[in-house]
């Protein structure tokens, strides 16, 4: 049975957030940075549909995802992980057995390689892990 103890989440500490500005900067003084460029920014601006928000409240999303950008991931790579100080890993109970009593079943041939590099790229993302 897992260990119920360790399964306990600590709260998280929030810090105290500055306000918002009532007059955020304007769109032309947005710098682009490694993580949130010009292209990815007028990516996501060209989801709000026309008329949908004042331009004011648009620059004030700007300045919000610039002060809060990593938070934002574009790629596998820019993808946080949860700390786990505050979210333990989660332990599965298990059955006492003899693994592998039957052979697996063979991956095709030519899959072999794609699959192979896919899994080589999660690992080092840290979507897998060892386990």
């Amino acid at each position: 049975m897992p260990n119920l103890s360790a399964q306990v989440f600590k709260p998280v500490e929030l810090p105290e957030l500055p306000p918002l500005p009532s007059h955020p900067p304007h769109l032309s003084e947005f710098k682009p940075t490694v993580r949130l460029t010009r292209d990815r920014l007028d990516l996501m601006l060209k989801t709000i549909p026309e008329g949908f928000l004042q331009p004011q409240e648009i620059d004030l999303l700007i300045y919000v995802l610039d002060t809060r950008q990593a938070a934002l991931a574009f790629t596998d790579e820019e993808r946080g992980f949860f700390s786990s100080e505050y979210f333990p890993n989660y332990e599965m109970p298990t059955i006492e057995h003899i693994p592998w009593q039957l052979p697996p079943i063979r991956m095709p041939k030519a899959m072999e390689d794609p699959v192979r590099r896919l899994i080589k790229q999660h690992c080092k993302t840290g979507k897998f892990e060892d386990s």
